[in-house]
């Protein structure tokens, strides 16, 4: 990395928030996530979901034991992503 491009990520916090950003997006956001993420997340009455259940020809599925997460959910992991690569950066930079 030419050290002109090194300085500037060092001493431009928006530069490094934006590089934070674009890394969790390439190297996370768009990995096996989504296929964690796709399909539709059930709605419950209790907000935990131990009122759902999935039937199948073999038996019912708990929601607890689908694994799948959130809108809320996913975006919280990827704001820690977001926040721990740029802390990396930050780290990486000094």
């Amino acid at each position: 990395m030419p050290e002109s491009a090194r300085g500037e990520m060092a001493t431009n916090e928006l530069v490094t928030k934006r590089l934070a950003t674009l890394m969790a997006l390439e190297c996370f956001r768009n990995s096996k996530l989504e296929v964690l993420h796709a399909g539709m997340y059930p709605n419950s009455q209790t907000g935990e979901c131990s009122d759902v259940k999935v039937v199948t020809p073999y038996g019912d599925i708990s929601c607890e034991c689908l694994r799948r997460c959130s809108d809320g959910e996913e975006k919280q992991l990827v704001t820690d992503v977001v926040d721990r690569c740029y802390e990396f950066l930050s780290y990486l930079l000094k």
